[in-house]
């Protein structure tokens, strides 16, 4: 059962883009999805925003059509089966057992990450282009990791000259 006090309470927690995902900008869990008190239980925000725009989906999954887990715009929520959800998985690339290399980004690399997540590119896509995880590209975008770029930066570049001159 939703209350105005409930929609109010929900939406105020929405970073809106136009053109871009809406950011459930509170409690997250560790995959990046949004977290919400509501109706006496914990809820994934994206969940909520489908129940509160569109009904209650029952025991269908609420899917994303943008892949990136803390968005709650409700047209890029779509309902499936947990088949579909799975499969969805599959074909966009995040249901994988392959262990991805240890990646050393540049700052400038960071800062275009960034950027894109904010503009709603999914973490999927991000992740590939620049040979990490999505868990990393939910890290840097949540400032989980790489806080200070140009502090770690210059540490890397500190670590990769002195192994150099080791060699020499």
């Amino acid at each position: 059962m939703k209350t105005n006090n409930d929609i109010t309470r929900f939406w105020s927690k929405v970073q809106k883009h136009k053109n871009c995902c809406w950011i459930w900008a509170r409690c997250k869990d560790t995959k990046g999805y949004g977290q919400f008190r509501f109706n006496k239980r914990m809820w994934g925000a994206h969940r909520v925003a489908y129940y509160l725009t569109y009904g209650d989906p029952g025991s269908l999954c609420v899917l994303h059509k943008c892949d990136n887990p803390s968005c709650v715009r409700p047209d890029h929520l779509f309902l499936g089966s947990h088949t579909d959800n799975m499969q969805d998985s599959v074909k966009k690339g995040r249901h994988s057992h392959k262990h991805t290399k240890h990646t050393i980004l540049t700052p400038n690399q960071i800062q275009s990450i960034r950027k894109l997540c904010q503009c709603g590119t999914t973490y999927t896509e991000i992740a590939k282009k620049y040979g990490v995880s999505q868990n990393t590209i939910y890290n840097i975008s949540n400032r989980l990791s790489y806080r200070s770029i140009k502090e770690r930066w210059e540490k890397i570049k500190e670590k990769f000259d002195k192994s150099r001159e080791k060699k020499s």
